[in-house]
C-alpha cells in the first residue's frame, strides 16, 4: 500500500480494519464544525476509537430502550446517534484516547468524553435537562443529553446533548453542568459539533491534544500579559536595584505598588491557573492591590526591623522550565532581627525587566527557633505562624496540648511568652475547667440525650454516660487539646468530645474565666 502523501497543516490517520488510509485536516483547537473531518459515516468515526477491552457486562441499548426514549422525546434520535447507541452504547473510551478540544471564545481546553449514560439513568437526565438548559435554541426539551465531558482544574464539567428538532437537529451541544466550576465562558451553551459522527472525530490521543492545548493557551497568555503590560491598571513601582526596592517597601509599605501583571504570570505559569481571557486577566491584576496582599500573607503587614542584610539575586526555580533562566524573576533572600531580637529570614519575588526591577510578593518567612523556658521551643512561617513544635501537658490538663501563638513575626513580645508559659504551668485552673464542663454536661448536653428516641439512646449510650463528679469529664474528652494564645490574656481551647464527635468542645478562656 502507498506511503500516504503528507501536507503541511495535515495528518494522516489509518482507519477501519481493511487498513484503508484517509488524509484530514487536523482540527483547530474549536468547534468541529469549524473545520470537519473527512469521515463520512458513523461506521468509519467509531473504527478509529479506541476502546476499553472487555467489558464485563452488556453495554449496549435494546431496541426497545431506544423506542421508549423517542417516545419519551417525541422525535426519533439522528440516524448516528441511533445506531451508537446499538453498536457501542455507554462502553467507555480508553482513557488515553478520549480527549477533545473545545474553544468557545479564545481559551482551548482538553476535555475527556468516556461514554454516553447508562439507559437507566437516559429518561431521568432528559427530565432534569429541561431546568438546567433553558437558553438553548429552541428550548431545552429540543435536546437530549446523552453524556458528560470534562476537565481541568478547577474542574470543567459539561453536559452535552444532541438536537432533535429544527434546523440543528444532530448537532451536538454542551452545557455548564449543575454544580460544576467551568468558567464564565461557559454561561452560555456551546455548539461543539454539527453532528455526532463529527463529534466522535474529533476524539483523539491525551497527550497529543493536551499538547496542542498548551501551545495554543501559552500563546494567548503571552498576548494577554503583552497587553497588560503596555497598559497597567496601577504602574508598578520601580527601582534600580532590588535592595533599593524591598527598603522602600519595608520603610513605607504604602508608597510601593506590585507588579500586578507579573504577579498573574506567576499564577498561569507556576500555579496552573486559567487565565482565558484579558477580563479574567484584568480581575486577577486588581486583586494584587499592596492593601489586599497584605490582607491575604501575599505580603507582610509593617514591621520593625533592625540589622536588615540582603542576598544577592537568585533565578526563581519555580518558573516554567521552557522560559530558562531569562524569565527575568528572582528571588532576594533578606535576613533581618524582628521582636526580641529574633532572627528573621524572607524571601522575596521579584522581576528584573528593562527599566528596573518590580515587587511581586514575599515567597517564604521564617524564624530561628524560639526557646521558652517550661514550655518548649516555637516556629514561625508565614502560613502558620507561631507553633509549638512538640506537644506538652499543660499542668491543669490531663491531655497533651498542640500550642499557637497568633500574630506576626514580632507577636512572642515578653508579655505574650509571660502568658504562654503561665497558661502551661498555671496547675489551680483545673478545678474551674473541671467544674465548667461538668456543669455544660449536665446541665444542657446530658438532658438533650435524655430527649432522644429509645433506638438514638441505644446509639449514643456511650458517649453519655451518667457523671456525679467534675473531675469524670476527662472521660468524655480527647486524646489532644488544641491552645490557640490569642493576646496577652485570651486562649481559646479546643478538643474532640465524645458527644460531638464533628465539632468537639470549644472554650474561649480571657483573664482566667471561662466562656463557651
Amino acid at each position: 500500500m502507498p506511503t500516504p502523501r503528507k501536507t503541511a497543516g495535515f495528518a494522516s490517520h489509518r482507519l477501519g480494519r481493511a487498513g484503508s488510509w484517509c488524509v484530514r485536516r487536523v482540527p483547530a483547537p474549536s468547534m468541529n464544525d469549524n473545520g470537519g473531518p473527512c469521515m463520512t459515516s458513523i461506521e468509519t468515526a467509531v473504527s478509529a476509537l479506541r476502546l476499553e477491552k472487555d467489558p464485563s457486562e452488556p453495554f449496549t441499548y435494546a431496541p426497545e430502550e431506544i423506542d421508549a426514549l423517542e417516545t419519551l422525546t417525541g422525535v426519533r434520535f439522528p440516524e448516528d446517534f441511533r445506531w451508537y447507541l446499538t453498536h457501542v452504547g455507554w462502553r467507555k473510551l480508553d482513557y488515553d484516547h478520549a480527549t477533545l478540544l473545545l474553544r468557545p471564545v479564545a481559551h482551548v481546553y482538553a476535555l475527556e468524553f468516556r461514554a454516553v449514560e447508562h439507559g437507566a439513568f437516559a429518561q431521568r437526565a432528559y427530565r432534569d435537562f429541561e431546568r438546567q438548559a433553558a437558553d438553548l435554541p429552541d428550548g431545552a426539551s429540543a435536546y437530549f443529553p446523552f453524556g458528560q465531558m470534562r476537565g481541568g482544574s478547577p474542574q470543567i464539567i459539561l453536559t452535552l446533548a444532541i438536537a432533535l428538532r429544527g434546523a440543528d437537529a444532530g448537532a451536538v451541544w454542551a452545557v455548564r453542568a449543575q454544580g460544576s466550576s467551568a468558567d464564565d465562558e461557559f454561561a452560555a451553551p456551546v455548539r461543539v459539533a454539527a453532528s455526532f459522527t463529527d463529534f466522535l472525530a474529533t476524539v483523539g490521543p491525551r497527550r497529543k491534544l493536551e499538547a496542542a492545548a498548551e501551545k495554543a493557551n501559552g500563546a494567548l497568555f503571552d498576548r494577554l500579559l503583552a497587553e497588560a503590560l503596555a497598559a497597567p491598571e496601577v504602574v508598578p513601582t520601580r527601582a534600580p536595584e532590588p535592595e533599593n526596592l524591598i527598603s522602600r517597601f519595608f520603610e513605607t509599605p504604602g508608597d510601593v505598588a506590585i507588579d500586578a501583571a507579573r504577579n498573574v504570570e506567576v499564577l498561569a505559569r507556576v500555579l496552573a491557573q486559567r487565565v482565558e481571557s484579558a477580563q479574567r486577566f484584568a480581575a486577577e491584576a486588581h486583586r494584587f492591590t499592596t492593601e489586599a496582599a497584605v490582607e491575604t500573607g501575599l505580603l507582610p503587614p509593617p514591621l520593625r526591623r533592625a540589622r536588615i542584610r540582603f542576598d544577592q539575586p537568585v533565578a526563581f526555580d519555580r518558573m516554567d522550565t521552557v522560559l530558562r533562566k531569562t524569565h527575568g524573576f528572582r528571588v532576594v533572600r533578606v535576613q533581618s532581627e524582628v521582636g526580641e531580637g529574633h532572627r528573621l529570614t524572607e524571601d522575596y519575588l521579584v522581576h528584573q525587566g528593562k527599566d528596573g526591577w518590580t515587587l511581586l510578593r514575599r515567597e517564604e518567612a521564617r524564624i530561628a527557633d524560639v526557646k521558652i523556658r517550661d514550655v518548649g521551643t516555637f516556629a514561625f512561617d508565614a502560613t502558620y505562624k507561631w507553633s509549638l513544635k512538640k506537644k506538652v501537658t499543660p499542668a491543669w490538663s490531663e491531655r497533651p496540648a498542640d500550642i499557637c501563638v497568633l500574630g506576626e513575626e514580632d507577636a512572642l513580645s515578653p508579655a505574650r511568652t509571660a502568658f504562654v508559659a503561665q497558661v502551661v504551668d498555671r496547675a489551680d485552673f483545673r478545678p474551674n475547667f473541671e467544674s465548667f464542663v461538668f456543669a455544660l454536661y449536665r446541665d444542657r448536653l446530658y438532658p438533650e440525650f435524655a430527649a432522644m428516641s429509645p433506638d438514638e439512646q441505644r446509639h449514643w449510650a456511650d458517649s453519655y454516660p451518667r457523671l456525679t463528679r467534675p473531675d469524670e469529664i476527662w472521660r468524655l474528652l480527647g486524646k489532644t487539646l488544641t491552645l490557640t494564645i490569642e493576646s496577652d490574656d485570651t486562649f481559646a481551647l479546643s478538643v474532640p468530645a465524645n458527644w460531638d464527635p464533628e465539632h468537639g468542645l470549644s472554650l474561649r478562656v480571657t483573664d482566667w474565666r471561662i466562656a463557651a
